[in-house]
């Protein structure tokens, strides 16, 4: 694949990746539509069921979600509802490919307007978690009359102390909220690789790095890689399959 463009129609921000023969050279928002090629290759993760962009109409679309049988994604085993969100299906599949091994598990962070903690072993996609985005939650405190309207979302401290003020109350809630689903998942899972993605992940690191004591990996493209990857290893499937008359 020449030029391949990877789409993501997430929540918010909608954007997508340019691949040249196999490299991500950059991201751009879905409105950048002067640099799209005339020639490309491309395939979706659409969260929110928006309409596809006009530009795309003169690309090739590779429908990489009908790899998706019952609870099949292409060769991982998937433990969850019909339900699953493409975006969290595709990056699992790509940890499930070059992350997890018998030995390891991943868990998966994916933190943007919502979210989403997934665990990811040899056996498959194994479920997960979905949360308010960090700055979401926040904004959920402005309904209350009296609470403050500003409200620290760094995660510089966590205490086990309980807090003695408002604005140290409701960061430590929420704090407190997210710590204690990483600490089940690494506590049954110990020697997982913990990957991190989307926009707002930081604060979420921090916790990671001050109270455990694993391996992780930040990956703000992976959306994009995943797409690609998965994109690749389903053309070279079907070439297979047709070789074969199969298909």
């Amino acid at each position: 694949m020449k030029n391949f463009l990877s789409i993501d129609l997430g929540n918010t921000n909608p954007h997508f990746g340019h691949f040249i023969d196999g490299e991500l050279k950059n991201v751009y928002p879905i409105s950048k539509t002067e640099i799209v090629p005339a020639s490309f290759s491309y395939a979706i993760s659409n969260v929110t069921k928006q309409e596809i962009p006009p530009f795309l109409e003169s690309g090739k679309s590779i429908d990489i979600s009908i790899a998706k049988k019952n609870n099949m994604f292409l060769d991982m085993n998937v433990n969850y509802a019909s339900n699953l969100g493409q975006d969290r299906l595709f990056q699992a599949y790509y940890l499930y490919k070059n992350f997890v091994s018998n030995k390891n598990s991943g868990i998966l962070i994916d933190a943007g307007t919502f979210i989403t903690i997934d665990l990811i072993s040899k056996d498959g996609f194994m479920g997960g978690y979905i949360l308010p985005g960090i700055q979401n939650y926040i904004e959920t405190f402005k309904k209350g009359a009296n609470l403050p309207t500003s409200i620290t979302n760094d995660f510089d401290h966590l205490s086990d102390e309980i807090p003695h003020n408002t604005n140290d109350a409701l960061s430590a809630g929420i704090q407190h909220l997210y710590f204690s689903i990483l600490n089940s998942l690494l506590k049954s899972n110990d020697k997982a690789k913990v990957v991190f993605t989307g926009s707002q992940y930081s604060p979420l690191l921090k916790i990671l790095k001050r109270h455990f004591n694993v391996e992780f990996i930040e990956n703000i493209d992976l959306i994009h890689q995943s797409l690609f990857y998965i994109s690749s290893e389903f053309i070279a499937k079907n070439k297979v399959l047709n070789q074969r008359g199969t298909l």
